[in-house]
């Protein structure tokens, strides 16, 4: 995985103190079935922009690396088990009030099979069809990678 730039840094603390933000980091699955489609995720009701669809993860807990909390977030959110996956690129995006930290990871295999563990809706799309659907600003830039 490669390191953020030092300028970059620069330039993030910089954001973060002058506009009293926190920094969120966070790993995202790209998932992908044999028809090439991506799986994604609808945010459940009571959650920061729910009803948008997303790319699995979550937060990375104190402690974890990014690799260890994708493991640990598709167990918890879909029931299964990561195998191999390839770390893609890493950015950042500003939602209002807060930046965050995303890590990609490219899932090449895993184990069991995908439930909604946490009941939220969960559906097998390809790029086109993302486009169209409401989907969190941040993985805009997912979708440009994969299309």
């Amino acid at each position: 995985m490669s390191p953020v730039p030092v300028d970059q840094k620069r330039n993030i603390n910089n954001v973060m103190v002058r506009f009293k933000l926190d920094l969120l980091p966070v790993s995202i699955a790209l998932i992908r079935n044999t028809s090439n489609h991506y799986l994604l995720s609808k945010r459940l009701k009571g959650k920061a922009y729910s009803g948008q669809w997303e790319f699995p993860g979550g937060k990375i807990e104190v402690g974890e690396s990014p690799s260890m909390a994708i493991d640990r977030e598709l167990k918890e959110e879909l029931g299964i088990n990561v195998k191999s996956k390839s770390y893609r690129v890493q950015y950042f995006y500003l939602y209002p009030g807060l930046y965050v930290h995303l890590f990609v990871w490219d899932i090449n295999f895993y184990t069991g099979l995908v439930a909604p563990m946490e009941g939220q809706e969960i559906n097998w799309l390809d790029s086109q069809s993302i486009v169209g659907i409401d989907y969190l600003a941040g993985d805009h830039k997912i979708l440009n990678l994969i299309s």
